[in-house]
């Protein structure tokens, strides 16, 4: 977190339009203060650091609903996620979608959560939350979105085969952040039906993806470059985050 937090400044630093953003599976470790404080560590850490939304994932729901729920209380960005709902209601357990203005530009952020969640969730009687379909689901907010935001993000848990599924059968999405598996992308995959562009970046915070695009001004891309940045010890921590990360126990070894 604190090299992560030293790039992100960096890049800030160059240009002051910067969405940063997490598609999922940030709040359950086996290891460390992630492990140690139930995801509480995690969250606080990205709002330290600004992200600016995070898609809910399938694996974040192993913290158990009520966790689940105080955590997403305590962020200061929002949790998305447009198909994961409350038992048999039709309401959404997180908001759908976030509208950014930047640059003269309306950006939509919309979350989608692959459905393998349910295999995480326990048991005895009705399921606490249910999983709709995600390209219909990206399709629902898309028509809802309509006439709101020139530039739409999908932030997205399902993995990257049904990231492809989701750029070549949807059109007028202009990127698709994608969490799961926690593939390492070292370039963007620019879809040739639509034009969508999918990056991934790695996993549990090893790397972090940087893509900057160029956008005309009716929202179109013009020119883009991906990478897959290694956050290594030739990137120096920063010296805030250092200090509070140091205040937590270290966790000892099984």
């Amino acid at each position: 977190m604190a090299r992560r937090a030293t790039f992100i400044q960096q890049v800030r630093d160059q240009n002051p339009y910067v969405l940063l953003l997490d598609a999922g599976n940030a709040l359950i470790s086996m290891e460390g203060i992630g492990a140690t404080t139930e995801g509480q560590a995690i969250v606080e850490g990205m709002n330290r650091v600004g992200y600016d939304a995070m898609t809910l994932g399938d694996q974040d729901f192993r913290l158990g609903i009520d966790t689940l729920r105080e955590l997403i209380a305590e962020a200061h960005f929002p949790f998305l996620s447009a198909n994961v709902y409350v038992g048999n209601t039709q309401t959404l357990f997180a908001e759908p979608y976030r509208i950014v203005n930047m640059a003269g530009h309306r950006i939509a952020i919309i979350g989608v959560t692959n459905k393998d969640l349910v295999s995480f969730l326990s048991g005895g009687g009705a399921e606490p939350v249910l999983v709709s379909e995600p390209i219909q689901s990206i399709r629902n907010v898309l028509a809802d979105l309509a006439g709101k935001a020139d530039i739409v993000i999908v932030c997205s848990n399902l993995g990257y085969d049904q990231d492809r599924e989701l750029a070549a059968q949807v059109p007028g999405i202009t990127a698709i952040i994608g969490g799961n598996p926690g593939m390492l992308m070292p370039e963007p995959y620019r879809d040739p039906t639509y034009g969508a562009l999918i990056v991934q970046a790695g996993y549990q915070g090893e790397w972090i993806g940087k893509l900057t695009l160029q956008i005309d001004e009716k929202g179109q891309v013009t020119s883009y470059q991906g990478e897959a940045v290694v956050l290594g010890q030739e990137i120096a921590d920063d010296a805030a985050i250092r200090a509070w990360l140091d205040t937590f126990p270290t966790p000892q070894p099984y």
